[in-house]
């Protein structure tokens, strides 16, 4: 079998490993801001709702009000949820399920088709490659690396050349990861991701700044960070750099003299 045929074997793997953890209902999802949740309290339906956490982190519910949600598994806070029903509710049965998950996202970048998945559970880096349709022809499998935190942290994607551990060996995906696959020439695009309306892969073009990127990318969410945007860019020994961007400033106070000019491959970070 060839290293391709090979690779294409493992790319199915990691898809049919994906549905499994997905059917799995994400026990290990942590609940974040933004996200829609499904309280049901078995037998009191009058107490059940749809809710969705706060930026505080807290939801509201029936008699017991508020309730701090960001942070935990579903399976924790059901049972915080239970707790506080108890004075109340004779034996209370309390299920939570994420209806829609904001928190957890992952992009890609590069020679993938370019975006943001929202995630349910964790996966690995093969599954999401796999989620994103895989690599294209002109990809640098072997220069692939993860961003997270400001850090590169370098992942090999190549072909194997000979048997061995499969999809479950890559390394898992955390909450705006980053995996960026480079083309085998220049990346000729900009990525926007994080606390944005539509993250979004855009092609360069000389000039771009990162207001241009923004503003394409839809403007930011109630959770946006402005003030620390970051720009992540690969310098020519390939380490990573960044360069931060006050755009609460520059939009309150028209400072367009601090509008950094983009170069292909960077990255545009909106932070929480």
């Amino acid at each position: 079998m060839s290293g391709v045929s090979r690779f294409v074997g493992v790319l199915f793997g990691a898809l049919a490993a994906l549905s499994a953890s997905s059917a799995a209902g994400g026990q290990g999802y942590l609940i974040g801001g933004g996200d829609s949740l499904q309280v049901n309290v078995w037998k009191n339906p009058e107490l059940s709702q749809t809710v969705t956490v706060r930026p505080d982190g807290m939801i509201s519910l029936p008699l017991i009000r508020d309730v701090p949600a960001s942070g935990k598994t579903v399976m924790d806070l059901g049972k915080l949820i239970e707790a506080k029903f108890s004075a109340m509710v004779n034996a209370p049965n309390v299920t939570v399920t994420v209806v829609s998950a904001t928190n957890f996202r992952v992009y890609t970048h590069g020679a993938v088709t370019n975006g943001m998945f929202p995630l349910s559970a964790p996966i690995n880096v093969l599954q999401l490659l796999a989620r994103a349709g895989g690599p294209t022809s002109d990809a640098d499998l072997a220069g692939a690396y993860i961003f997270r935190d400001g850090t590169r942290i370098p992942v090999d994607l190549q072909p194997r050349s000979r048997p061995g551990p499969g999809a479950e060996s890559y390394p898992e995906l955390l909450p705006e990861d980053i995996l960026v696959v480079p083309f085998r020439d220049a990346t000729r695009r900009v990525l926007v991701a994080g606390e944005v309306r539509t993250p979004i892969s855009l092609p360069f073009k000389e000039g771009m700044t990162v207001l241009d990127a923004y503003v394409a990318a839809g403007g930011g969410t109630e959770y946006a960070d402005l003030a620390s945007v970051r720009v992540v860019r690969l310098d020519t020994k390939h380490s990573l750099g960044e360069i931060e961007v006050n755009l609460a400033r520059m939009l309150k106070k028209g400072d367009l003299g601090k509008n950094l000019t983009l170069l292909p491959g960077d990255i545009v970070v909106v932070p929480r």
